[in-house]
């Protein structure tokens, strides 16, 4: 049985290309985690699966109201 969290929070770039992640917040419960992500300015949501074949991280995209397995280019 797969272990999920799931993450909210605010994706900003940072210096050298990359992102800083601010007001994250991590949860077991999906539609806790939904009503966070809808509030805050929070720009991402993200599904963490842990199993015995490995981990696995799924993003919300909301353009084609599915999960998917890279972050949506468009995060406002």
């Amino acid at each position: 049985m797969a272990l999920v969290y799931y993450e909210t929070g605010i994706r900003v770039p940072a210096g050298g290309g990359g992102y800083d992640y601010v007001n994250v917040f991590v949860t077991q419960n999906e539609q806790e985690a939904r009503t966070a992500y809808r509030a805050d300015r929070r720009n991402y949501l993200a599904r963490l699966s842990f199993d015995d074949s490995g981990t696995r991280t799924e993003f919300w995209n909301p353009a084609s109201s599915s999960w998917t397995a890279a972050a949506p280019h468009s995060e406002s």
